[in-house]
């Protein structure tokens, strides 16, 4: 029998030119690949579309989650396009109840920078105890999430755990490490 693969989540930034960041977001799914994980995002742009393609690039799996209804929504209503070698799920329900399936078909969920999507993202992950990994110095939300979560009601059994780095390499082995305990 083998042993099921991790899915980890790449949340971000969609509309960005930080170059620095957005070669840390495809290191992040150069090594999500090495490591024989998945790597699941909202199927859109910027950062998280950059760690899918670091993924293929390795030979990985990418699972690209959409809000549209199908390719032609995906394309005329989002202007997103999916990448050469992802499985792209159209979900139909738009941005936001697109960004619950995603943390919820994730193990863990990395953010790079970012906007309210991602704090959405990052409230689900962080009520279904997932594992969050921080790229610290991304900009956006990612670099204020830890003082976001401590205006959180402490609710009991809720209780994820965080991991944070500069480096994408040694973030994504910090996060494949809380989730093999």
């Amino acid at each position: 029998m083998s042993v099921p693969k991790f899915k980890i989540g790449v949340s971000g930034s969609m509309l960005t030119d930080d170059q620095e960041t957005l070669a840390k977001a495809k290191v992040i799914g150069e090594e999500i690949a090495k490591n024989n994980c998945i790597l699941l995002y909202g199927a859109g742009l910027g950062f998280p579309k950059y760690s899918a393609k670091g993924a293929l690039a390795k030979g990985g799996t990418v699972v690209g989650i959409s809000p549209a209804q199908n390719i032609n929504d995906h394309a005329n209503s989002f202007n997103f396009v999916p990448l050469f070698g992802e499985v792209t799920i159209f979900t139909g329900l738009g941005l936001h109840a697109r960004d619950v399936v995603f943390v919820r078909s994730s193990d863990a969920v990395i953010f790079i920078g970012g906007g309210e999507g991602s704090l959405l993202e990052f409230t689900v992950s962080y009520r279904l105890n997932k594992v969050i990994g921080l790229l610290l110095g991304s900009g956006g939300i990612t670099d204020h999430l830890e003082e976001i979560k401590s205006w959180f009601y402490k609710k009991p059994g809720v209780n994820p755990v965080i991991v944070k780095s500069k480096d994408p390499k040694e973030l994504v082995q910090k996060v494949l490490e809380k989730l093999t305990i």
